[in-house]
């Protein structure tokens, strides 16, 4: 029950202190104001200025407006990256559209394609133990079989002529020969090489776990072959060559080599060493000036800066993405374009996602990555881009079939390119987002999607989810440039949202085109009482019981302002009794004023002291009872247990 004090207005850390009234003669109502204040942040966000159009904590946007900074961010950190996607392309700024069409291609190798390689005017595929041409109306038609058990392991170009190779264990078949004519020829000295690069006129191959040796002229005579070079220890098989400025480098089990000019093999990443896998090294690729290795550990650049020493660093994909995302795995397979490096990621489960990664211009990660397209249960172990039709094709492996993606001819927006091919289905997750504000609470009302061709058979299926828990539908945007879905009638309240938008056309030749999200909601901020009273200061002030106050204006203006400072708070009793804990607010403010009724004459000055206190709370959480086994015994066992 709320009492008063009977002697004093107010009553503030066990001490009584007497408002001032609006009257000089002590009359009206006493200096007191109570007011509550809302702790929003949303009116401080970029985005509030330019799709804002109401207070914030009555209605604030959250845009989504570009996503070519990358993908793997499941918290909103920065504008432009989003969580995932599958199936769409994001690379261009403020544009996502509908992801490339993969075509399949039957070649049925009988074990991995392992590499395309472009003769003449012909492409063909180098899978398990066949050859096989792939026509420009994509028939694919065999040209070599190489017999049965006999699988390939690498193919090259070099001079003209197309070696492949199967192995340098005993019964791996010898190297063969394709040349310009069409014509095929065995190594009758029994060449056996695993891997291959081309490297100064020369034709460099491994011929051994941690051998490599050059050629010059003729691959398939063992005596045209240099002098073995060894390359690292012998118990780290080699998994991969490629060259680039004057440097031979070798992929192996534990890591980086390179063969300099002196002809010294050197390990060029000793941090790896410890970490050995079959994989690591495999399709390793030179882009950009830099040597891009496929590891357990991720995808390692290597760059030789010259007198300046060299450089290795992670780059990606997704490095700090969590658990959720599911594009996440072991690279696979590389190729080098003018400004993409494409990469296939396996998944633990299995899939195969097709990536796109460019240089970063700034800080964080190296690459910036963006998922094209997902090719599931299959495993990419070869990519080349092809440049013998008019547009280029980006050529996969896909077990032992193959498949392609038409790239753009004239940059990076397949939208510039008429004759690009689009999925007919797509998702796109972006990060959850609470407007900078994860704890407090708000209320969305509705989101705007504005997209070009949509229809009634290319639309995008809105979905959101609240604070982790499940996906719910919230409509279907068919109406282009800008359709507004209206939440339910009593809004979706939560800290945080996501948004998904899964993609449907009805053709392969019209993308659906997204240039903007926006979320409108309403902020509900925790609120917080601010009380301002109003304290007279003087010597022998009168007490509402009569009598007088026998503590000075001096003593009471010290009492304040140490409140002011305290790292404490303290209990208010109003001036109707009721109780508080409250945090006295910097700064005490003071104004002297005319001599109120009450006092004796002659007295000291009087002051008013205005003083802030802001109540002080915190909301509590609900919690349950946890009993704890003793050791040695069981709750659930009818142990005794500790309540």
């Amino acid at each position: 029950m709320a009492v008063r004090d009977p002697a004093f207005d107010i009553v503030l850390n066990d001490k009584g202190y007497m408002l001032a009234r609006r009257e000089q003669l002590g009359e009206g109502g006493r200096a007191w104001q109570v007011e509550t204040r809302g702790s929003s942040i949303v009116a401080q966000t970029q985005t509030e200025l330019r799709y804002g159009n109401q207070p914030a904590i009555i209605e604030a946007p959250m845009v989504w407006r570009t996503a070519h900074l990358g993908y793997g961010d499941s918290q909103q950190l920065a504008e432009g990256r989003y969580h995932y996607a599958t199936g769409l392309d994001a690379r261009v700024p403020e544009q996502i559209i509908s992801g490339p069409e993969i075509t399949e291609l039957t070649v049925s190798g009988g074990a991995e394609t392992v590499k395309f390689v472009e003769q003449g005017s012909k492409l063909f595929v180098i899978s398990g133990r066949y050859c096989k041409e792939i026509g420009s109306d994509d028939v694919v038609t065999s040209d070599k079989d190489f017999g049965d058990g006999n699988y390939a392991t690498d193919a090259v170009v070099f001079k003209g002529n197309i070696y492949v190779a199967f192995g340098t264990e005993a019964g791996d078949a010898a190297v063969w020969k394709r040349d310009s004519a069409g014509a095929w020829t065995q190594s009758g000295d029994s060449v056996k090489c695993e891997y291959f690069t081309v490297l100064n006129e020369k034709l460099w191959g491994s011929h051994s776990d941690n051998t490599i040796k050059s050629v010059t002229n003729d691959p398939l005579a063992s005596a045209d072959w240099s002098a073995a070079y060894t390359i690292g220890d012998s118990g780290a098989a080699i998994t991969g060559l490629c060259a680039s400025a004057d440097v031979v480098y070798i992929g192996k089990e534990d890591g980086l080599h390179a063969l300099d000019a002196d002809g010294a093999g050197k390990m060029l990443a000793p941090e790896l060493r410890g970490i050995q896998d079959a994989s690591n090294g495999r399709n390793v690729v030179a882009w950009h000036g830099s040597i891009w290795l496929p590891h357990l550990r991720g995808l390692i650049e290597y760059q030789d800066l010259g007198d300046n020493g060299f450089r290795v660093a992670s780059a990606g994909p997704a490095k700090d993405a969590d658990e959720t995302n599911p594009i996440r795995g072991f690279i696979t397979a590389l190729v080098g374009d003018d400004r993409w490096l494409y990469a296939a990621l396996l998944t633990s489960g299995g899939d195969t996602y097709i990536l796109a990664g460019r240089e970063s211009q700034g800080g964080g990660e190296r690459l910036i990555w963006h998922p094209l397209a997902l090719m599931s249960s299959e495993e990419c172990r070869a990519m080349h881009i092809a440049g013998l039709w008019t547009s280029p094709r980006l050529m996969l492996g896909r077990d032992n079939d193959a498949a392609y993606i038409l790239l753009p001819r004239y940059g990076d927006n397949p939208l510039q390119d008429s004759l690009c091919r689009y999925s007919l289905t797509g998702s796109i997750y972006l990060p959850a987002h609470s407007w900078g504000a994860p704890t407090t609470a708000k209320i969305w009302k509705s989101v705007e999607i504005e997209a070009e061709n949509l229809s009634a058979v290319r639309y995008i299926d809105v979905y959101v989810r609240i604070d982790g828990g499940s996906w719910q539908e919230v409509g279907t945007a068919n109406v282009s440039p800008r359709h507004t879905i209206a939440f339910p009638t009593s809004g979706m309240a939560g800290n945080k949202i996501e948004v998904r938008l899964d993609f449907t056309t009805s053709a392969n030749t019209e993308p659906i085109t997204l240039r903007s999200v926006v979320l409108r909601g309403a902020e509900r901020p925790s609120l917080t009482d601010v009380i301002t009273a109003v304290v007279r200061c003087a010597d022998n002030l009168p007490r509402r019981d009569s009598k007088r106050c026998m503590r000075t204006g001096a003593e009471i203006k010290t009492e304040l302002k140490n409140l002011a400072s305290s790292a404490e708070s303290v209990i208010l009793v109003d001036k109707v009794g009721t109780r508080r804990r409250v945090l006295v607010l910097p700064p005490v403010e003071e104004a002297e004023i005319e001599e109120q009724g009450g006092r004796a004459p002659k007295a000291s000055p009087e002051e008013l002291l205005t003083v802030r206190m802001a109540v002080f709370s915190v909301s509590p959480t609900a919690s349950a009872s946890i009993s704890y086994g003793e050791y040695g015994t069981s709750t659930y066992g009818g142990g005794d247990a500790y309540q």
